[in-house]
């Protein structure tokens, strides 16, 4: 929230947040051009970027199996058959399952239709689920709060998060995008930012 009230500062308008309970909602969101923007952590992957306008990236993940660190920690994929695995509807976590799926039949998951994967990790932390599979940022974000939930394995190649917009978005609106992306690069902002959130992992 902190970057899309900066970026609104900077176009000179006001900014209206339109909140998801699903996931997966937001993305038809922009489909219907109910909302100019997402900026919701997004994964920029092949498909998406066919339907879909991205602005600059702004932080690097890896999808990542996440584990209560008071059990067992999973050594490979195949660990994950037969356990209560998790991951969150629409979101690229859910299509790395199927791509593992296709080399392992018997894995198994439930596709959660919540907000987002913070939700998930606490069910892990509580023991309701055995792994959860999300970004590795995530994760580090999590274990503020859920100091048992920790990483297992990762899993597919590394993506880069996103702002996405309308394919037909207006030019003057991704053209605002990039430039604020390359101001905050620029000027120390971003890192700042990145910083309060994740700061805590490097030290």
């Amino acid at each position: 929230q902190d970057l899309a009230e900066m970026f609104a500062r900077d176009v000179g308008k006001p900014l209206r947040m339109v909140e998801r309970s699903r996931f997966a909602d937001i993305l038809p969101a922009l489909r219907r051009h109910t909302a100019h923007l997402a900026a919701a952590g997004l994964s920029v992957t092949e498909e998406r970027s066919q339907h879909f306008e991205f602005g600059p990236a702004y932080l690097s993940v890896q999808k990542v199996v996440a584990y209560n660190t008071d059990q067992l920690r999973p050594r490979n994929i195949r660990h994950l058959v037969g356990k209560r695995v998790a991951a969150v509807a629409g979101t690229s976590s859910a299509d790395q399952l199927l791509a593992e799926q296709a080399n392992l039949a018997e894995l198994k998951w439930d596709e959660v239709h919540v907000a987002d994967s913070m939700t998930l990790l606490e069910r892990l932390s509580d023991g309701d689920y055995d792994y959860v599979i999300t970004d590795s940022n995530v994760v580090d974000l999590a274990q503020n709060f859920f100091p048992n939930v920790g990483k297992a394995l990762t899993l597919g190649s590394p993506e880069t998060l996103a702002w996405a917009l309308p394919a037909d978005a207006a030019p003057l609106l991704v053209q605002h995008v990039k430039d604020f992306f390359s101001r905050i690069n620029a000027d120390g902002t971003l890192r700042i930012l990145l910083d309060r959130y994740y700061g805590h992992i490097e030290r």
